[in-house]
């Protein structure tokens, strides 16, 4: 965890090198998940905090800027006018791998939970996070388009709510995760009220 959070502020692309970093941490801990199944599942309480952080940055709601204009403005103009697009598409596809990756170590957390890790503290702490990744219609790929977000919602969104449901069990708890999905089934937007509907009769 220390290795991945550690950020060289001298270093002009250490806001790249860091999210490069977070993206192949989580891939790590997706594979170990996989591999290990439930004797990995205690040590996502260190990153619990982190998981939460990322789901909330990379669904709208917060708004920590990824690129750092003093990074921008040292660099020659036209020079500073094609890396910056580059850095930009870089950020995109960092941000669409840590997320991935949050999202499918989250499934395999919940799949391979067998001694009640997510407990009702948890529980509430992830919920609304998780649920807001079916309003996300920019994540799955570089360009915002209903239809790569149908695959991505259908790859990583909907797999990890239903094993979060399954893990949880009980009324109590599948109570609020359902009214939490039915408030995006009213949704305007038929790419993000179609998944949720087919969740909730899931």
């Amino acid at each position: 965890k220390q290795w991945y959070q550690r950020r060289v502020r001298a270093q002009k692309n250490s806001e790249m090198h860091a999210i490069y970093k977070s993206a192949l941490f989580f891939q790590c801990m997706n594979s170990l998940t996989d591999n290990l199944k439930g004797i990995i599942v205690p040590y996502f309480g260190y990153i619990w905090d982190d998981c939460i952080s990322f789901l909330e940055e990379f669904s709208g709601e917060k708004t920590t800027p990824l690129l750092s204009d003093e990074d921008e403005f040292f660099e020659k103009p036209r020079k500073r006018k094609r890396d910056t697009e580059t850095r930009k598409s870089f950020v995109e596809q960092g941000k669409s791998l840590i997320l991935n990756g949050v999202l499918s170590s989250l499934e395999k957390c919940f799949t391979h939970d067998k001694e009640g890790f997510i407990d009702q503290p948890k529980f509430d702490r992830i919920l609304n996070p998780l649920v807001a990744q079916l309003e996300n219609l920019s994540m799955g790929s570089t360009k915002t388009n209903e239809a790569e977000y149908k695959v991505w919602v259908e790859k990583y969104v909907i797999p990890c709510l239903e094993q979060l449901g399954v893990c949880v069990g009980t009324p109590a708890l599948l109570k609020p995760l359902n009214y939490q999905i039915l408030r995006n089934a009213s949704h305007s937007n038929s790419s993000v009220s179609i998944p949720s509907i087919q969740q909730i009769k899931a």
